[in-house]
């Protein structure tokens, strides 16, 4: 308490008002409390005048009542994103969708949940150490070239994508290497250009080009590979999503001469840019033996990772293990209270809240019956162009909701449901939409990683729909002539 301001917490000298502790709190008051009884009076008409019934079981009503809860509560932040991860089990169990605990709660207990949180320690560790920003300026070099600068950055949100997970990790991470390379350009004619293009581009787009590529660089990855491990699809392991996984790197090239072209500011230099990119990379000093630990403990957990079908070793528990040996007393300079300030605890509770939440709308049957009705209003055409017309929706939903594992937990088991109603493959049809949303490029609010680039204020949203919605048709147009015939390659062809 003694940090906030004496006029949100002293009644007597203010009164008490809910708009104004929200606004201390940093949310849309009106919005937020709105939303906040409308999810529950929305919870409870489901559960009391819902007839059961036609497909809809008493747990399914149970499970439609906690999804609608769910999505008016995303939707207008009347809850925070953890504290909605740890309510969705808890209300799964009130309602009646599940008698049992660990059913509930399955999403903070599988394998694939522990794999997150240890990358999510690895990465704060890494963070910690500096070891994020040499790799961003190690790909950047020394020319002060703008387009030197958003390719450097390009390379190094793919090389990092590896260990630092989720989109909005990695523009947090490189936001202020971004904001200080921006800096050099102070005073140059074309600085406004310049700093919208490096901010949308090397902030914007770079962090979701390896999304696709790892489970663990996109948490919308682990919520689509858990659901289709449950329902006996694929068993989608850490190497066998990268093989399935990899060309998506060819969109990186096709990405950066589209920005390329529509900036029309690459060449642009300053004399003396170099010398300043060279002083910024001489501060963080030589690499200590500390940092080659790090490095080698987290290479040792990649190692065990790419061969899990030779030791047999869960993937989750490799990487609990490595964290194990990295924090014996004395190894580190950091304490766990710096490092747990750095770990997204928020986006793993609300991560394993919603992969429990997809899995009640699977074994509940209300995926399915969402699926029959969407199904009755598909025109009966290629499943090719099924694939494009529901690729091109889930933009438009994607409009409405900005967190990416949310908008995923909610699709994802009704695409499981309605593939085989569409005599299509579920692996290629769910995959498809999967690694297409990190490419959500039509306005900066839906992903969060675009979101933080937008808070350079260096641009406008028509800014960045003129650059992105471009870049998403590329990456649709991309997913239906280069992956979906690489997965048929691969034996999960499209149509069955």
């Amino acid at each position: 308490m003694a940090n906030i301001p004496i006029e949100y917490c002293d009644e007597k000298a203010s009164g008490f008002s809910l708009l104004r502790n929200a606004k201390a709190a940093g949310i849309n008051g009106r919005t937020a409390i709105i939303g906040f009884f409308l999810s529950w009076i929305a919870f409870a008409l489901i559960v009391m005048v819902v007839p059961v019934g036609k497909g809809l079981t008493f747990a399914g009503r149970a499970t439609l009542a906690v999804t609608v809860w769910a999505i008016i509560t995303w939707l207008t932040d009347s809850v925070p994103k953890a504290i909605s991860g740890l309510a969705i089990p808890l209300l799964l169990i009130i309602s009646g969708a599940f008698s049992q605990i660990p059913k509930a709660f399955s999403g903070y207990t599988n394998n694939t949940t522990f794999l997150v949180i240890g990358t999510f320690l690895f990465a704060a560790v890494m963070s910690c150490a500096g070891l994020d920003r040499r790799i961003a300026f190690a790909m950047v070099g020394k020319s002060s070239k703008v387009g030197s600068i958003i390719r450097g950055v390009f390379l190094a949100n793919l090389a990092s994508a590896l260990f630092i997970p989720a989109t909005v990790a990695r523009a947090s991470t490189y936001y202020p290497v971004v904001q200080g390379l921006k800096d050099i350009f102070k005073g140059h004619e074309d600085e406004a250009k310049i700093r919208k293009a490096i901010s949308i581009a090397a902030i914007g787009f770079s962090a979701s080009l390896g999304a696709p590529l790892f489970l663990t660089s996109h948490m919308p990855n682990v919520v689509v590979a858990t659901i289709l491990a449950k329902t006996g699809s694929i068993d989608l392991s850490w190497t066998k999503w990268f093989l399935m996984m990899w060309p998506m790197v060819g969109l990186t090239p096709i990405i950066f001469f589209w920005q390329k072209y529509h900036f029309k500011v690459n060449s642009l230099n300053i004399p003396g840019g170099a010398q300043a990119i060279g002083q910024e990379k001489a501060s963080l000093g030589k690499m200590q033996v500390v940092d080659w630990l790090i490095l080698a403990c987290f290479a040792i957990a990649v190692a065990l990772w790419v061969t899990k079908s030779l030791n047999h070793m869960q993937t989750g528990m490799v990487t609990l293990l490595a964290l194990l040996v990295l924090f014996i007393p004395g190894l580190l300079p950091i304490g766990w209270k710096t490092l747990q300030g750095k770990t997204m605890w928020g986006t793993w509770l609300m991560l394993a809240g919603a992969i429990s939440l997809a899995s009640a709308l699977s074994s509940t049957g209300v995926a399915k019956l969402i699926a029959s009705n969407v199904f009755k209003v598909i025109p009966h055409v290629s499943g090719i162009l099924v694939l494009l017309m529901v690729m091109v929706a889930i933009q438009i939903f994607r409009l409405g909701i900005a967190s990416s594992v949310a908008a995923t937990s909610l699709i994802a088991p009704i695409l499981v449901a309605l593939a085989p109603m569409l005599h299509l493959n579920p692996v290629p049809f769910v995959l498809s939409v999967a690694i297409l949303d990190p490419f959500t490029f039509l306005i900066p609010v839906e992903l969060a990683s675009c979101v933080v680039a937008y808070g350079s204020e260096d641009f406008s949203f028509v800014d960045f729909f003129k650059a992105g919605a471009p870049v998403t048709l590329m990456a649709i147009v991309y997913v239906l002539v280069i992956m979906v015939p690489w997965w048929s390659l691969m034996g999960y062809p499209l149509g069955h």
